[in-house]
């Protein structure tokens, strides 16, 4: 069981769990907007997730507070560089047009500003609560609905735009439990939506979210096959983390079955469509 339980930390730890949700939306996306799917795509996409997130999550706060890399980051840090090398090994077989490089180029430096001291003060956009949030909901907006769209050359239509919005709403629901839970380690000036507005008002804040998510779908011009449904089930299942979220959570709530959302709505509808 010790062994079971290693495996499984070093599953959430070395980011392949929030990898595997960003590439179930690229999925997800390819399917309601009928875009083929692009396995060499996916490949770039899931290991450059892998590497973001260990940079982000490890290597920035130990450079900003000069801690040394403990053993078991050290292997997390092995791994991450052994998926940067396989990264970049798939971006070789891409077609770089210029827009998907401008693209790219565009969520490198909203990741970069997002952890680099580019502010006057030393500081990062990580730093700002509220911009925190729609800096990382615009950056899994572009990888998984934008990113799929200029790499296929296809025109942005209406129904596109109201995809990419639905997006960048589900991303910022998505945070609400982990601000929720950072709220006992964040330092007293960092001014998160939890922390400005308390526990009832974010929730209640998420829960529009939800609701609007939903009723754009009826916004579409050609919804996807299965999109009302699956969202509709989608947005029940995010009212009830959002209504079960509290301060003391538990060790798995954010870290496993909300960054697993993605898996279990990309699963729900492949099990549909198959």
């Amino acid at each position: 069981m010790k062994l079971l339980g290693r495996l499984f930390d070093f599953y959430l730890d070395s980011n392949i769990h929030v990898a595997l949700s960003v590439v179930a939306l690229l999925w997800i996306t390819s399917f309601y907007l009928d875009i083929p799917m692009n396995a060499k795509l996916n490949c770039f996409v899931f290991f450059a997730t892998v590497s973001a997130y260990f940079f982000i999550r490890y290597v920035s706060t130990r450079f900003k507070y000069y801690l040394p890399l403990q053993h078991n980051h050290r292997c997390l840090l092995i791994f991450a560089v052994i998926c940067s090398g396989a990264g970049l090994w798939c971006s070789l077989s891409l077609y770089w047009s210029p827009s998907l490089f401008l693209v790219l180029a565009l969520l490198f430096l909203f990741t970069a500003a997002y952890v680099l001291p580019v502010l006057p003060s030393n500081g990062n956009l990580r730093d700002f609560g509220l911009l925190k949030i729609i800096l990382v909901a615009l950056v899994w907006a572009g990888v998984t609905v934008i990113l799929p769209i200029i790499n296929a050359q296809l025109d942005f239509s209406w129904d596109m735009g109201i995809e990419v919005l639905q997006r960048f709403i589900l991303i910022v629901v998505l945070m609400l439990p982990f601000e929720v839970r950072d709220m006992k380690y964040d330092p007293p000036g960092l001014k998160t939506f939890p922390r400005r507005f308390g526990l009832g008002k974010t929730r209640m804040f998420g829960l529009g979210f939800v609701a609007f998510f939903f009723f754009l779908t009826f916004f579409k011009d050609t919804p996807g096959e299965y999109e009302p449904m699956t969202k509709g089930i989608l947005s029940v299942f995010l009212t009830f983390l959002l209504c079960t979220m509290k301060r003391g959570q538990g060790k798995y709530f954010a870290t496993f079955w909300v960054e697993a959302v993605p898996i279990f709505w990309g699963t729900f509808l492949w099990a549909l469509a198959n």
